[in-house]
C-alpha cells in the first residue's frame, strides 16, 4: 500500500498523476528529470497525514541537487534508511487556492465499487492540504459543494462556508478514474480507498495518492443513523453473515 503502488495503480486507468522527478533510495538522492524552474514535494513512500512531506520552492529554497538533500538532512524528519519520491508541486485552480478532494470508493457487497462520499479541504494556510481549515461535502452528480462537514472534527464546528453552492468542475471524472482504480486492484479485502487529489487551473484533476481508507470511514459511518444501519446490516453479522467483517 505505497505510494508507488497507488500511483501505478492511477496511471493504469490513466489518471493524471504528479510527474515524478526523481527518488531517495538506500540513502541516495537521484534526480531523472530536470528540475529548473520547478518546485518541488518530497513524500515518504510508505506513509501517511503529510508525515516526512517536504516543500520546496526553486529560486527560493533550492537551485541544486545538493540543495535538496541538504535540506532533507536539515529536516526534523529522519530520511536515513527511507525511500521517497521527488514530485513536480502542481498548483491548485487559483479560485480554489490550496486544497485537497477527498474521494472514499467502497467496494459492495456485490463487487460494484461506489463512491461514499466526496469532500473538499480548502481554506489551507501553507502549500498542504494538512493545513487545511475548512471541510465541505460535495455532491458528485452536479459538482456542486453541498454544505460544510461540520460532522468530521470539532475544529469544524465554526468554520465559515463561503463555497457552498461553488461548482468544482472535474469532480465526476475524478470520481470515475477512483472507480476504475479501486476496481483494477486484485486483492478484495482493500474494500474501502480514500483518494487524494486536486483541482488544476486548466481545471484537470491531478491524483497524488490512495490510501486503505480504515480510519476514514468510521466518520461516514456515523452521519446519521440512516448510514450507521445501512453499514451495519451490509457488512457486520449477525445482520449480513455473507459480506460480514467478522463472519459467524
Amino acid at each position: 500500500m505505497t505510494k508507488d503502488f497507488w500511483r501505478k495503480t492511477l496511471s493504469n486507468v490513466n489518471a493524471r498523476i504528479a510527474r515524478q522527478l526523481g527518488q531517495f533510495s538506500d540513502n541516495k538522492l537521484t534526480l531523472t528529470e530536470d528540475i529548473t524552474n520547478t518546485d518541488i514535494v518530497l513524500k515518504l513512500n510508505n506513509s501517511y497525514l503529510g508525515i516526512g512531506d517536504i516543500f520546496m520552492n526553486y529560486g527560493k529554497d533550492f537551485t541544486t541537487q545538493a540543495d535538496i538533500k541538504t535540506r532533507m538532512d536539515k529536516d526534523d524528519y529522519d530520511y536515513e534508511g527511507k525511500q521517497a519520491i521527488v514530485m513536480e508541486l502542481v498548483r491548485p485552480h487559483p479560485d480554489l487556492a490550496v486544497h485537497s478532494l477527498d474521494i472514499v470508493t467502497c467496494r459492495t457487497p456485490d463487487g460494484d465499487v461506489k463512491v461514499v462520499t466526496c469532500l473538499l479541504w480548502a481554506d489551507c494556510t501553507t502549500d498542504s492540504s494538512m493545513s487545511t481549515r475548512a471541510g465541505y461535502s460535495i455532491d458528485v452528480d452536479t459538482e456542486t459543494v453541498i454544505s460544510p462537514c461540520k460532522w468530521y472534527s470539532a475544529a469544524f464546528l465554526t468554520m465559515e462556508a463561503p463555497l457552498v453552492g461553488r461548482k468544482v468542475p472535474g469532480i465526476k471524472k475524478a470520481c470515475a478514474s477512483a472507480i476504475a482504480a479501486h476496481k483494477s486492484i486484485p486483492m478484495k479485502w482493500v474494500t474501502v480507498i480514500g483518494w487524494d487529489c486536486m483541482v488544476m487551473p486548466d481545471e484537470d484533476v491531478v491524483f497524488f495518492e490512495g490510501n486503505f481508507a480504515g480510519y476514514r470511514m468510521p466518520r461516514r459511518f456515523f452521519i446519521s443513523f440512516s448510514n450507521f444501519l445501512e453499514f451495519m446490516t451490509n457488512y457486520f453479522w449477525p445482520f449480513d453473515s455473507n459480506h460480514s467483517v467478522q463472519p459467524a
